[in-house]
């Protein structure tokens, strides 16, 4: 696994050991996501949005990246919303993923 991926998994784990209710935790869940991504480095930093943008799972629509930037947004500022939008899609995906193993081993439990 990579150091985006890593990096992912870490902050999706944090969160779901934080917040371990998908539903009665929703917009706390959604809360966090937001500010660890957006405190991320790999945000932070112009040079490892490219890390981001090369190995997501997640390819922002350009439309949103448009929509979220300002009109006289330059490429580079254009980049750092599509690498945003991005890692928190993949963030996302890895809680639903640990949500759903979870849902699968208590269920095996039973």
């Amino acid at each position: 696994m990579s150091e985006y991926w890593d990096t992912v998994q870490a902050i999706a784990e944090e969160i779901r050991e934080e917040y371990p209710n998908p539903r009665r935790h929703h917009n706390q869940r959604v809360d966090r996501v937001h500010e660890d991504v957006d405190g991320n480095s790999f945000i932070i930093y112009y040079a490892e949005n490219e890390d981001v943008l090369r190995e997501t799972h997640n390819e922002p629509d350009p439309r949103d990246v448009r929509a979220m930037s300002a009109p006289d947004a330059d490429w580079k500022q254009m980049r750092t919303i599509a690498a945003y939008l991005a890692m928190e899609a993949d963030v996302f995906e890895v809680l639903q993923e640990l949500d759903e193993a979870a849902e699968d081993e208590e269920e095996s439990e039973d």
